[in-house]
């Protein structure tokens, strides 16, 4: 369960919720949607998912290997760095 994220309340300190699945790094959040975007745990792909539940939304690309993700200040575009 080493790369299980899980959703605090700032105020409180209190677990809100933990995903029910592992992913990988990096992560991305969107500036005004719930979404994430991440890589998974094992590494070979690039996946949208819901940063409260950790529920996936789309998976982006197959066999990538993300090494950095980020979100255009509108949210309307995903940049990911990948390897050559």
């Amino acid at each position: 369960r080493e790369r299980v994220p899980f959703l605090i309340d700032p105020a409180t300190g209190e677990t809100l919720s933990t995903w029910a699945t592992a992913v990988g790094w990096p992560h991305a959040v969107h500036p005004s949607r719930l979404v994430l975007a991440t890589a998974t745990a094992d590494g070979d792909g690039l996946i949208l998912a819901d940063w409260r539940t950790g529920d996936r939304i789309a998976v982006v690309a197959d066999g990538c290997y993300p090494h950095a993700l980020a979100w255009s200040p509108d949210g309307t575009r995903l940049a990911a760095s990948v390897p050559d």
